[in-house]
């Protein structure tokens, strides 16, 4: 980030021009540069994770037996970093982290991040680890990309918010005002699509799809 600068600018004020200035925000939240210049700092932090992986110090995980082994995953400014527990592969993600942050100038959020643990993990060891990383412990990792990041049995609340979605449209919708053909449409092409996206990923709890029949259904004949 050393390497970008700044350009100067000047303010057009009742037909004059001040004098030309140079922000010192440096690169601004829309800059149409910034993806590009998150993805070539970004693509720096992979590489240390996988020269660590090759040089046998960074230990991935893997979720069953056989399975692809995982280190970590990247979209847009979120990251997940998948590791042993131990003290020795904190010492190994905090060296990544800092050498990725002074090469790159940029800050990890401890208040926006979080630690998860395994249930065969001590509770000791989770809380020196913890503490040397400075993130909170999380029991729950909630939904990365818009779905839930499942880590144990999926129950009928881990798809609840799918339900609250196509709620929130039926509510902004008067069905009495519209025709059967307009009704189809909207349940086609609208209710239909809210729980598309997690089925691609994920099987969802059969109560969940049946509740969503009923509520379209309910809008499509009302009280016919």
């Amino acid at each position: 980030m050393k390497c970008v600068t700044t350009p100067f600018m000047e303010i057009l004020w009742e037909g004059t021009s001040t004098e030309k200035f140079r922000p010192t925000r440096g690169t601004r939240q829309g800059c149409p540069l910034s993806p590009y210049l998150f993805t070539l700092c970004i693509a720096r932090l992979s590489h240390l994770i996988e020269e660590a992986v090759s040089n046998g110090i960074w230990k991935p995980i893997q979720l069953i037996r056989g399975g692809t082994k995982l280190t970590h995953l990247f979209f847009a400014d979120d990251l997940v970093l998948f590791a042993e527990a131990s003290q020795e592969q904190v010492e190994v993600i905090m060296d990544c982290l800092d050498q990725f942050c002074d090469a790159s100038g940029e800050l990890v959020s401890k208040d926006k991040s979080r630690i998860y643990f395994s249930k065969n993990v001590k509770r000791d060891l989770g809380r020196d680890m913890r503490n040397r990383l400075g993130f909170a412990m999380t029991q729950d990792l909630c939904r990365y990309l818009g779905v839930p990041v499942l880590h144990g049995r999926v129950k009928k609340q881990t798809y609840q918010y799918l339900l609250d979605r196509v709620d929130q449209r039926l509510a902004g919708w008067k069905a009495e005002s519209l025709s059967l053909a307009g009704r189809v449409t909207l349940a086609l092409y609208v209710l239909n699509g809210i729980p598309i996206y997690a089925m691609q990923t994920s099987v969802l709890h059969a109560a969940i799809c049946d509740h969503i029949d009923r509520r379209i259904r309910g809008f499509i004949w009302g009280s016919q």
